[in-house]
């Protein structure tokens, strides 16, 4: 008795997907079969059904830097046919080579390279933004306090980190590097504390004579400094960003020269019509520094904080 034909073509088709098991799943496979006085021919089709891609995304990446690419970003799936010899999806890549940037095609199951595009007018790469290009951009979007740029590459992506303020608030932002745009921030810091809410606790604390109170942006670290006594003694105080609690204090063993004597000196030396008159701390140096006028000249005048005595002057032009 003889099997039913589609019996016969069923088992014939199951002998063909084992014996081409072996073979690469996203390309075709002609088999053939001997059926009486002559050949039968298959062409079986990938199995495309569960459309999920063999290869990792790190494959692609080492199988793109292997040819000889770079700054490999922006890797893909897709889960369509790309040409007769590869049906079952490919993966997309954004890399760059020399002066020029392309588009590479990988193999969803093997991972290897099957083609390449140039990308762009003349295959010409667009540039990787400066960081004076990215701090101009942000400075227009309204940022400021611009600090601490670092680009990233990421394999996938490149991009730029900073930190900077916006409305009285730190974020770090990350910026695309081909085009600036911003792409997310986070919140570092909460708005930092009023001066009045810093003189109040520092107050509360049992400090007197608050003077000379600013506050300190570090870029990672900020704080709020001043002079200030406490019995019997006159410190630095430095005290927190956000809620002007102090937590450390240095004591100012010199006391400084006053207004009154930095004046009497400037006269002293020849100038006339002091003014600007102000007081620097930079921490391990304080001074004061005044406009004054000499011989018809205006001059800048550095003088020591301890005792008024003249350091510097240059001629303002």
């Amino acid at each position: 008795m003889h099997r039913p034909l589609h019996a016969t073509l069923v088992g014939c088709l199951a002998a063909a997907s084992i014996a081409i098991g072996g073979a690469t799943a996203s390309q075709a496979q002609i088999v053939k079969f001997n059926w009486g006085n002559g050949d039968l021919k298959f062409k079986l089709l990938p199995n495309c059904l569960d459309d999920k891609p063999r290869a990792s995304h790190y494959s692609v990446r080492q199988n793109a830097r292997a040819a000889g690419y770079r700054h490999v970003r922006a890797i893909a799936y897709h889960g369509r046919k790309f040409n007769a010899a590869h049906r079952c999806g490919f993966y997309r890549a954004i890399a760059a080579r020399g002066n020029r940037q392309f588009a590479l095609y990988f193999d969803a199951d093997s991972g290897n390279l099957i083609s390449v595009r140039v990308i762009g007018r003349g295959g010409a790469q667009p540039q990787r933004l400066s960081e004076q290009q990215i701090e101009r951009r942000l400075a227009r979007q309204g940022w400021n306090r611009i600090r601490n740029i670092r680009f990233v590459d990421r394999g996938n992506d490149d991009f730029y980190v900073v930190r900077a303020r916006k409305a009285g608030v730190v974020y770090r932002v990350w910026i695309d590097a081909s085009s600036g745009k911003v792409e997310r921030t986070k919140r570092l810091t909460p708005e930092h504390a009023s001066k009045q809410d810093v003189r109040r606790t520092l107050r509360h604390h049992g400090y007197a004579k608050i003077r000379n109170l600013r506050f300190v942006d570090r870029g990672a670290k900020e704080y709020w400094v001043s002079h200030a006594s406490k019995g019997g003694h006159d410190y630095r105080v430095f005290a927190e960003a956000d809620t002007g609690k102090p937590y450390r204090r240095v004591r100012l063993d010199n006391d400084r020269a006053s207004a009154a004597d930095v004046r009497h000196n400037l006269r002293a030396a020849g100038y006339r019509k002091i003014q600007n008159l102000h007081f620097v701390d930079r921490g391990k140096r304080e001074f004061y520094v005044a406009l004054a006028m000499r011989g018809g000249q205006q001059y800048r005048v550095w003088l020591d904080a301890e005792d008024a005595e003249i350091r510097r002057a240059k001629r303002v032009n």
